[in-house]
């Protein structure tokens, strides 16, 4: 096989779109192969998944995933689940993490929970699609702290951004890879980590346990 399909359910833009691109420039030639970073977004992961499981069984197509399509899996009744594709090797360890815009009010989570349970339904959070490792996450924080926001989907992590710099919406969730430009610009503030300690990148960025929120996520 002389080139390789690096398949992501991803959109342009969104933190395993992102990620992937840069390490193929570095896979590529430690495996003597080309490789091609395609974006299948349809019905929220599901058809890149459908498209991985009946591929030629020849290596020349590898589908980089989340831990949506095991949610999805497992939340929906699908042509082709996970048990169709055959897990190869963890690639990364990505920290998870909670931004809002550099001009907003909320200078930390704290903030950002106190002001929602005093004015509750006024908040809006936002995630990915309905079966993400994202959504999931928002929606046990929610109940966690004990508030009433609206967390609104969105099909990728593009989106996700895009909507918390415009101001739309209150709160984003996503990878720390795929905000770090944003935040380095000065356009984004992270204001919580979702690990059980802060990262050695980013010190500064407290955890959400240390903030009162008994949150930690694992994202692969």
């Amino acid at each position: 096989v002389d080139t390789v399909t690096l398949l992501t359910d991803s959109n342009p833009g969104g933190g395993t779109d992102v990620y992937f691109r840069e390490m193929v420039k570095y896979l590529g030639p430690m495996m003597g192969v080309n490789f091609v970073v395609k974006n299948n977004s349809a019905g929220g992961g599901a058809a890149a998944l459908a498209e991985a499981a009946t591929a030629p069984a020849d290596g020349s197509l590898l589908f980089g995933v989340t831990p949506s399509y095991i949610f999805m899996s497992l939340l929906t009744k699908l042509e082709k689940d996970r048990d169709d594709v055959e897990p190869l090797v963890n690639i990364f360890d990505d920290p998870v993490v909670l931004f809002v815009k550099a001009d907003s009010p909320f200078k930390s989570l704290g903030d950002i929970i106190a002001d929602a349970k005093a004015n509750p339904g006024t908040q809006k959070w936002a995630a990915g699609s309905p079966t993400s490792l994202s959504r999931i996450s928002l929606e046990s924080m929610k109940k966690a702290a004990g508030v009433d926001v609206t967390v609104v989907p969105h099909d990728s992590g593009s989106d996700t951004l895009l909507n918390v710099l415009n101001g739309t919406l209150h709160l984003g969730i996503g990878e720390a890879g795929e905000t770090a430009d944003h935040v380095a610009a000065g356009n984004l503030r992270l204001v919580a980590v979702l690990r059980s300690a802060p990262m050695d990148a980013l010190p500064v960025v407290a955890t959400a346990e240390s903030q009162g929120v008994p949150l930690v996520v694992t994202q692969f």
